[in-house]
C-alpha cells in the first residue's frame, strides 16, 4: 500500500537543492535515502523488522501525486523458511503469473499511515543527506583547485576559527593560519588558499589559509602571468605574515626579467599582492646558484661588502659597513632571519673587518665540534620512535610528517593539523627542545 506525502514537502526540497545548487537527482536520491531510514525506524521493534536489511529494500516516489512505496525484494521459493527474504511460488503467481521458483519480485510493504508519520521523521536525516550531498559537490567542484586561490565571505569569527562562506559552502580558516593583526568583518570579501578538503565522517569543510608562505606564493602565480606561463619562477619564499617576506624568484628565459615581471608595469602587480596582506611588505629577491651571491641578494636591501660561505656546515659571514650594519639586520633581526630561511644558511653578518677576516680560523679550530654535532644531527629519528602519542602519531603520519626533522614544519606553522591542540604544539616543542 502506498503512502501519500504532502507535495508541498517535495516542492520545498526542490528549492532548497536549487538555492544550494545541486541536481535534481541527487536531492532525489536523498530523499530516498531519508524515508528508508524513517521506514528502518518504524520498523526496528516489529517481528519481521528486527532483521531488515537495506539492500533489499527500495523507495519509490511519484513526483506528480507525491505517493511513497516501500518496496522489499524477496525471492520466490516453494517452502518458505524466512518470511523477511522469501515468499511463496504460489503466492508470487497470484502477483505475476509468470513468476518460478528461484525468481525475485519486490513487494509493497508500505505502512498505514507511513506519509504522514515518516515525514517528520525523514526530515533531519533528509537535510543532514543534502548536506552530505552539497559537500561533495563541493568537494568535485574544488578538489582541483587545493594549493590555488579561491574567493570567500567571512561569515564570523569564533575562538578557534574564521568562518567563510565560499559559493554557499562553509569553508574554516583556524586562527593560527591567519594574518597576524589583520581584521576579519563579517561581509568582507577576501581571497584564500584552499589548504585541503576535509575529510573526515564530521567535517567535510574546506580548510584556509592567509597567513601561510603558500598563500604568498599563490597570490604571485596569480598576478604574474610570466609565473603562470612558466618563464619566471619562485625558488622559495621566507615569510613573517602581516609583518615582512622575501620571495626568491629567478627567469627561465633569457628575454624576461624576473624581479621586472614579478613588479609589473609602474608597480602595479606588486602593489596589488601587498594590498592584499597588507601592512606587510614583501621583497622580491633574485635568486643566484651562486650561494653567496644569492646571500647578497637576500640581504637587500642592505648593501653587502663581501661573503665568506661554509658549504658543509651550511654557515655565512657577511661584512657590511657600519652604516648598513642595522639595516641587513634588520628591526629584532627580521632580515637577516628571513634571509637565512631563504638560503637554509646561517648568516652572521659584522661590520668588524679583523672579525670577518680571522672568521676561518675560528672555523677551523671548532670544524671537529661541528662535525660532531653534524653527525648528532644526521640521526634523525622516525615518528614512531618517538614520545608520542598514537594518536598524534597518527595525525602527523597523515599531513605526511615521517621523521623528528619534519616537525619543524608543524612549528612553524608551514603545514597545521586541526586536531592538534597548543598541548600538542608544546609536546612537539619539548620533543625538538625549543624553548618556550
Amino acid at each position: 500500500m502506498s503512502a501519500k506525502v504532502n507535495t508541498d514537502f517535495i516542492s520545498a526540497i526542490y528549492q532548497i537543492a536549487e538555492e544550494r545548487g545541486l541536481d535534481q537527482e541527487v536531492v532525489l536520491e536523498q530523499v530516498k535515502k531519508a524515508y528508508l531510514t524513517a521506514y528502518k525506524k518504524m520498523a526496528k521493534d516489529t517481528e519481521t523488522g528486527k532483521n531488515e536489511e537495506v539492500s533489499s529494500l527500495a523507495v519509490e516516489i511519484d513526483l506528480e501525486n507525491g505517493e511513497i512505496t516501500i518496496l522489499k525484494d524477496k525471492k520466490v521459493v516453494s517452502v518458505l523458511t524466512d518470511p523477511n527474504t522469501q515468499i511463496l511460488e504460489s503466492h508470487a503467481k497470484l502477483i505475476d503469473p509468470k513468476l518460478r521458483e528461484g525468481d525475485h519480485i519486490q513487494i509493497d510493504v508500505t505502512p498505514d499511515n507511513f506519509g504522514r508519520i515518516a515525514a517528520q521523521a525523514a526530515f533531519q536525516r533528509l537535510l543532514q543527506g543534502l548536506k552530505d550531498a552539497e559537500l561533495e559537490s563541493i568537494k568535485a567542484k574544488y578538489e582541483d583547485k587545493v594549493g590555488k586561490i579561491i574567493s570567500g565571505v567571512i561569515l564570523k569569527k569564533d575562538q578557534n576559527y574564521i568562518k567563510v562562506e565560499v559559493e554557499k559552502a562553509e569553508a574554516i580558516m583556524p586562527l593560527s593560519e591567519a594574518i597576524p593583526g589583520e581584521i576579519y568583518k563579517s561581509a568582507d570579501r577576501k581571497r584564500f588558499l584552499l589548504v585541503r578538503l576535509q575529510n573526515s565522517p564530521t567535517d567535510k569543510r574546506m580548510l584556509l589559509s592567509r597567513g601561510s608562505s603558500n598563500f604568498l606564493k599563490a597570490l604571485f602565480e596569480v598576478e604574474v602571468p610570466e609565473i603562470a606561463m612558466g618563464s619566471v619562477q619562485i625558488v622559495g619564499v621566507a615569510r613573517e605574515a602581516g609583518s615582512r617576506s622575501k620571495v626568491a624568484v629567478q627567469s627561465l628565459h633569457e628575454k624576461v626579467d624576473a624581479i621586472g615581471a614579478c613588479v609589473g608595469p609602474k608597480g602595479t602587480r606588486i602593489d596589488t599582492i601587498m594590498n592584499e596582506v597588507s601592512p606587510e611588505k614583501v621583497d622580491i629577491i633574485l635568486f643566484d646558484p651562486d650561494i653567496k651571491n644569492y646571500i647578497v641578494n637576500a640581504l637587500s636591501p642592505a648593501k653587502v661588502v663581501s661573503v665568506k660561505v661554509y658549504p658543509d656546515m651550511k654557515k655565512s659571514v657577511v661584512l657590511v659597513s657600519e652604516d648598513m650594519l642595522s639595516l641587513a639586520i634588520g628591526k629584532d633581526g627580521q632580515n637577516v632571519r628571513l634571509a637565512a630561511k631563504l638560503t637554509g644558511y646561517q648568516i652572521d653578518i659584522t661590520a668588524d673587518k679583523e672579525k670577518f677576516e680571522t672568521y676561518d680560523i675560528d672555523e677551523r679550530n671548532s670544524s671537529q665540534h661541528n662535525t660532531d654535532q653534524k653527525t648528532s644531527m644526521d640521526e634523525d629519528p622516525v615518528i614512531e620512535d618517538l614520545n608520542l602519542s598514537e594518536r598524534q602519531k597518527r595525525a602527523l603520519k597523515k599531513v605526511g610528517i615521517e621523521k623528528k626533522s619534519d616537525l619543524y614544519k608543524l612549528v612553524n606553522k608551514e603545514i597545521t593539523i586541526d586536531t592538534f591542540t597548543s598541548k600538542d604544539i608544546n609536546k612537539i616543542k619539548k620533543i625538538l627542545d625549543i624553548q618556550e
